[in-house]
This record gives structure tokens, sequence and C-alpha cells, in this order.
């Protein structure tokens, strides 16, 4: 099983432009090991991921950056998008989860 990790960098010469002046993208593949694995479908079940609305954060009319995150586990399949902004408060507490431990697995 593999973890696939896709990460957009935006870089801003004008720090008040909604352009990017450079935008790189990076893909990163890694293979789980079993432990890894069992651990994941562990987190997965017990932090509430899949009972994560389908979307959170700043209306889509607002300036944000985007997060997703998609799991399948027994063939259920859950996607779970952030449209993060300050003025929107945190992200849920299972996303948080989520995404700090595949930040670990991915390094």
């Amino acid at each position: 099983m593999s973890l696939i990790w896709s990460e957009k960098i935006e870089s801003y010469k004008n720090s008040i432009s909604a352009t990017p002046s450079q935008v790189t993208n990076y893909i990163k593949n890694k293979k789980l090991n079993n432990y890894q694995l069992n651990q994941l479908k562990k987190l997965i079940q017990s932090s509430g991921f899949i009972n994560l609305a389908a979307e959170y954060g700043a209306a889509t009319n607002q300036r944000y950056y985007h997060y997703s995150i998609s799991v399948c586990l027994n063939n259920q399949e859950k996607k779970a998008f952030l449209r993060s902004n300050p003025d929107n408060g945190k992200s849920p507490e299972a996303f948080r989860v989520m995404e700090d431990y595949l930040r670990q697995l991915i390094k």
C-alpha cells in the first residue's frame, strides 16, 4: 500500500496579489510497511475522520488555502476538504490528527 502526497506551493512577489508569481507542484509516493498501514487504519477509525463532512472552512468566494485528505478503507472512500482561512476557525480535530500523521509518514 502506498501513501501519495501532493502539495502545491505558491509564491507571491506582490503580497497583496491574488495571482502567484510561481507555482511548484510536489508529488511524493511512499510505500507503507505493515505496521504503518495498520496504524493508519486504526487512526482513520479512531479519529472519526470517516464521519467528517465533505467540506469545512471559508466560503468559496473568500481567499483561502485548500487542503484535502482522501482515504479508502474497507472499500469505503472518504474525502474531506478544508478551505483554510484564519477568519473561519480551526479545522476539525479529526482532520488535524490525520494531516499531522500523514505528514509524519511522508517525511
